[in-house]
């Protein structure tokens, strides 16, 4: 993950459909680091935030295409942070990361109609591959539309 080969690659695919924008919403300062290198060099509009509650208050809530939430943060986890998204925003594609693969999470996040569940450390081609799928409307992970 951060700091690994992986996250430094400079080989990562460029979106065909010209500039999106992602954003993610993680607390650890070093997987914001690496998840904003990873997504500029692959061509999105990449914001990168610390606090899922001043994201929902904030304008730029509205002005995203996907959103990568981190499932375990202090104020509030990914999954309350999706619903919160998805009463304002019923599209929207959520990508749910976590370092705290466990069996229960997995279920929560099959059933949360999230883009995609990617357990840390990742690859950058799981993330890009997860983020073009969401951002082309790709089904959920539970079967949803």
């Amino acid at each position: 993950m951060p700091g690994g080969s992986d996250w430094e690659s400079d080989q990562v695919q460029t979106p065909s459909t010209g500039q999106q924008h992602v954003v993610a919403v993680v607390d650890d300062s070093s997987v914001r680091t690496a998840l904003s290198r990873l997504c500029r060099s692959a061509g999105y509009d990449a914001r990168i935030l610390d606090s899922p509650k001043r994201f929902l208050v904030s304008q730029e809530c509205q002005a995203h295409d996907c959103v990568i939430a981190d499932i375990r943060m202090p104020e509030m986890d990914g999954f309350a942070l999706q619903r919160e998204l998805l009463r304002v925003r019923p599209a929207l594609p959520v990508i749910l990361i976590t370092a705290h693969d466990a069996p229960a999470g997995r279920a929560r996040a099959l059933a949360s109609d999230a883009v995609a569940y990617l357990r840390k450390p990742f690859s950058n081609e799981e993330l890009l591959s997860a983020i073009l799928r969401a951002l082309r409307g790709g089904a959920s992970i539970g079967g949803g539309p």
